[in-house]
């Protein structure tokens, strides 16, 4: 272990099997907490060490394991020791270390985590590895390769190992991923060096390969509607690629009654994420109802797919048509979007559209001013539909368009949601031990949702004495993603104090936030055989009250007074002996 630097310790029961002293109201004098020591094993020197950070202060805890951190000072005579930790008042087996002023240290900064994300095409891809010693002596770096895992991760030979990396500097690798499938995979890399304390540090690499998955979409459901023969209509059949690579189209086929495009060259090449529209066209060879699969060949690796698409002539028929299935996506309070309503009219004769009706107040209709609305024969109306919403959350809707149609009235379903702000609170408004004076402690109050947060209020639940808001922004509006702050300013008392900082906003989820807010101050009391001055911590009024085992023979010994509280006006008072 290096001077100047801290570690961790790992062992069991290192707070002992009891709190060794635990009685009355008058003294507390628990040791159910780790002591390091360290004995010089050539001059036999003791040196207690710092130890901080316990995983817990639980006793009896059998073979669980605990930890404690330890600083090495850096006055700290160096060579070998043997440590121990003592746990009321018994020690550990000692365990031998050596205490050194310089050691070598290894730091890595992988780029981007050696996480390749998806590599498309077979790769290959490639990070950079670097490796940094901030250690005080020469780090020796005698391999870095791939232990475990897939194969299709590789650490290039270049530069070679072992190798020496001087104190202060680093030393990058390469690190190559080609894919040989399609799917996750991951290797362990492993780094030996002669790091004492990371002889052999591992790391995760990840990556994907990656390939274009296809969807098909089709208006209305693949029903293309009445037509007369020797007429057509076209509706797009929407090629989706939902994966991560290009998407590679190698053929489209219909059927005599549904024409699929016709392509000079393929391949037709969609981008991951993209999408690209395509007519189909219905073309109706005999009366009465059609219908046919539409097959779309492409490397995606689940095969071909397809889409069922279906018509019928000639009988007159209205037809309504919405984008996107007549989902309007996300739209926040006091907004609102709009959307195109085609009314087809598939018949050779005029078509009377009556009426156009919704079912819902958050999904408006086009205000017409006289009824009825003609449409000529193979002609359409554009009307728009307006998502204008009344509440968080998903709605739903019914637009009904009456029309002289012998079918009767056609419907389409419309949906679109309104997100809401959400809450999210960042910092802590735990003080802990405040000696003296004042502390502050920051609260934030940020919106992580999807649009704005309005926050009524942040406030005590309660007035308290010692704890005031200051800085205090609200009642304020909070665009997506913004935060502000507001700052709890505890004065020390010598009473423990606590109360509830209430947030309150119009997060549907959780209109009402609630921290606990919590802080006290050990009193610092002359005392005297528990002599307290009249008002200081609670304790009541100027009295001496004598202490059981006060002194030898029952004289009175001076006991510092470590802690008061008061109770319906009873003084209680805490000392230590």
């Amino acid at each position: 272990m290096v001077v100047g630097h801290h570690y961790k310790l790992e062992g069991t029961q290192f707070n002992g099997l009891s709190q060794v002293c635990s009685y009355g109201d008058d003294a507390q004098m628990a040791t159910n907490f780790p002591i390091v020591q360290l004995s010089d094993t050539s001059s036999s020197a003791v040196v207690y060490v710092p130890s901080f950070d316990f995983s817990t202060l639980a006793v009896e805890t059998g073979v669980a394991t605990q930890s404690t951190l330890i600083e090495i000072p850096s006055t700290m005579t160096t060579g070998d020791y043997d440590l121990r930790v003592i746990a009321n008042g018994i020690p550990s087996a000692p365990v031998t270390v050596k205490i050194v002023p310089h050691a070598p240290q290894i730091v890595v900064d992988p780029e981007d985590g050696l996480d390749f994300g998806t590599v498309c095409g077979g790769g290959p891809a490639y990070l950079t590895l670097t490796i940094y010693n901030v250690g005080g002596a020469d780090l020796i770096v005698d391999t870095v390769t791939n232990l475990t895992g897939s194969a299709d991760f590789t650490v290039l030979p270049n530069p070679a190992t072992p190798l020496t990396i001087a104190a202060g500097d680093q030393v990058s690798f390469t690190v190559e991923f080609t894919p040989s499938s399609v799917g996750p995979e991951s290797a362990t890399i492993r780094i030996g060096s002669n790091d004492p304390v990371a002889p052999n540090l591992d790391l995760v690499v990840t990556g994907t390969g990656g390939a274009g998955a296809l969807e098909l979409a089709v208006a209305d459901g693949g029903d293309f509607g009445d037509v007369c023969l020797g007429s057509f209509v076209d509706r797009p059949l929407v090629l989706v690629n939902n994966g991560p690579c290009p998407l590679h189209v190698t053929n489209i086929s219909g059927s005599p009654d549904f024409v699929t495009p016709t392509v000079n060259a393929y391949p037709l090449t969609i981008g991951a994420g993209d999408a690209m529209e395509l007519p189909i066209r219905f073309q109706p060879t005999t009366l009465g109802a059609r219908s046919a699969t539409i097959t779309v060949t492409s490397d995606d690796p689940a095969g071909p797919k397809t889409v069922s698409v279906s018509g019928t002539a000639p009988a007159p028929r209205l037809a309504l048509v919405l984008a996107d299935t007549g989902h309007f996506g996300k739209v926040c309070r006091g907004h609102f979007a709009d959307e195109p309503l085609v009314l087809v009219n598939s018949s050779r004769c005029p078509l009377t559209v009556t009426a156009i009706k919704s079912s819902s107040p958050a999904f408006l209709v086009p205000s017409v001013t006289r009824y009825p609305l003609l449409i000529d024969g193979r002609g359409s109306l554009t009307v728009p539909i307006r998502f204008q919403p009344t509440h968080h959350g998903p709605a739903h809707a019914t637009i009904t368009v009456v029309s002289d149609d012998p079918a009767g009235p056609r419907d389409v379903s419309v949906s679109g949601d309104a997100p809401s702000g959400k809450l999210a609170v960042c910092g802590s408004a735990y003080f802990g031990e405040v000696d003296c004076g004042s502390a502050e402690k920051t609260i934030t109050v940020c919106n992580i949702g999807e649009c704005m947060l309005h926050v009524s209020s942040v406030e005590f639940k309660r007035p308290r004495q010692h704890f005031k808001l200051i800085d205090n922004p609200f009642p304020a509006t909070l665009p997506v993603g913004a935060c502000l702050s507001a700052v709890i300013r505890y004065t020390a008392s010598c009473e423990p104090e606590c109360c509830e900082l209430v947030i309150t906003s119009d997060d549907p989820e959780e209109p009402v936030r609630c921290l606990d807010v919590v802080a006290y101050t050990r009193c610092r009391c002359e005392t005297e055989c528990c002599r307290v001055q009249a008002g200081r911590c609670g304790c009541g009024s100027s009295t001496t009250r004598p202490a059981p085992g006060c002194g030898r023979g029952g004289g009175p010994v001076r006991l510092p007074l470590i802690g008061c509280c008061s109770d319906g006006g009873t003084g209680i008072c805490l000392v230590s002996v």
